[in-house]
């Protein structure tokens, strides 16, 4: 397999945490050269160009705006979910893949050299890194402060407090046998659908493998949207009053608390991408448009 890997990344308005993201994988000791940072921004109103501009000497940039009014779910999320499908599906143009939320840093260079020879080892597997919550956002001024002063809160795994994470916020997996899942579902069940049992025991009863061997540690900033983390039963429950209120037309019903998607409904829309432009050296490189030619163009800075 090849050595190039498509990072994964999906954000609305965090810039402000995403530039200390960027400025970690800039100091990852790999060749950047086979790297491409996939971002689909769900309608950032802050300054992500140009934080984005100020790293593209150093990366190649595949960025995409979705349509949030045009994805499967018959409401406007702000889950992410969707957009992490179509990023795998659409963007990423290399089958090994680090999925990565913008505002995780990693601390440990050799994150992707690791991520490599895992999945060179075995891609059936999906791998997640270890992962510790900050404890507040107020003091980050520098990525070496938050590299050398963050606190260590671990994020939880399957058995209890562990080492690695159980959410998807740093992982490692093959392209094609993501997509032969479909993806992840929107569940709902933190309120942005990252802790996906159904996914989890599909991939496992398909491959026979869920890993979390990453050992590379990223340090997850915490935000505004941690503060409070809605329970598996509330979020279902205000999904619920908001779906009863659509008119559904057969695509999503809410069975024993959570939501399942028809069949025939596409797991990820093509019509909420816009252009896909790729960015390097500051110029864009080349424009694709994965819906029938119908996709906006957006007025890039480059």
């Amino acid at each position: 397999m090849s050595d190039n890997i498509s990072i994964v990344t999906t954000l609305k308005n965090r810039a402000h945490l995403f530039r200390y993201n960027l400025e970690a994988l800039s100091r990852q000791d790999y060749d950047l050269s086979k790297i491409e940072i996939c971002v689909i921004d769900g309608g950032s109103k802050d300054n992500l160009y140009s934080i984005l501009d100020h790293y593209n000497d150093i990366f190649t940039f595949r960025i995409a705006y979705a349509d949030r009014l045009k994805s499967h779910l018959p409401i406007v999320s702000n889950c992410p979910a969707t957009e992490w499908n179509l990023a795998c599906k659409y963007i990423a143009n290399y089958e090994k893949i680090l999925k990565i939320d913008p505002e995780i840093v990693v601390k440990d260079g050799w994150l992707l050299s690791e991520v490599n020879e895992l999945l060179d080892k075995d891609d059936t597997r999906m791998y997640n890194a270890r992962c510790f919550f900050t404890d507040s956002e107020g003091w980050y001024s520098s990525y070496e402060d938050i590299i050398n002063d963050y606190t260590r809160h671990p994020h939880i795994a399957e058995g209890g407090f562990f080492s690695r994470s159980k959410f998807y916020f740093c992982s490692a997996f093959s392209k094609s046998r993501f997509l032969e899942l479909r993806g992840v579902e929107e569940l709902f069940t933190m309120g942005a659908g990252y802790e996906d049992t159904q996914f989890r025991e599909a991939y496992k009863n398909r491959y026979g493998n869920y890993e979390y061997e990453i050992t590379a540690t990223a340090v997850h900033l915490f935000h505004g949207h941690n503060q409070s983390r809605p329970t598996k039963e509330f979020a279902n429950g205000r999904m619920f009053q908001k779906l009863k209120k659509q008119d559904l037309n057969n695509v999503l019903r809410l069975r024993s608390g959570q939501l399942v998607r028809n069949e025939n409904t596409p797991w990820a829309n093509p019509a909420m991408l816009s252009k896909i432009y790729t960015i390097k050296d500051g110029s864009i490189i080349d424009i694709k448009d994965v819906n029938d030619g119908k996709s906006i163009e957006l007025d890039l800075p480059f």
